[in-house]
């Protein structure tokens, strides 16, 4: 596996990756308020054809917008990210889907 915007500290052993984000890391395109960020920290494998993912994983969510998933990324236009995003003092659900734009 290899890093797309690896973070400045992290360690992976035994299955497990570990890490510490950077601030103002995210993925979005060309949103409703008109910004882009190809920022965020991609731990990731290519693959070709079919193919099933598993992951389980747990976050220290302190910051408004933290989150941590899975995303399956076809270029920097073409990607989804889904997960636990931190918002207003609570876990929540997020799934973003980015076609050309981010929604």
């Amino acid at each position: 596996m290899k890093w797309h915007n690896p973070p400045s500290r992290w360690t992976a052993s035994e299955g497990h990756l570990t890490l510490e984000t950077g601030d103002q890391t995210d993925f979005w395109r060309e949103t409703h308020y008109g910004f882009i960020r190809d920022s965020g920290h991609f731990f990731h494998q290519e693959v070709e054809g079919d193919f099933t993912a598993t992951i389980r994983f747990s976050g220290e969510y302190r910051a408004l917008y933290d989150q941590a998933g899975l995303m399956v990324r076809l270029d920097e236009r073409h990607w989804i990210k889904a997960g636990i995003e931190y918002t207003d003092g609570v876990q929540h659900l997020s799934v973003v889907v980015t076609r050309g734009f981010s929604d």
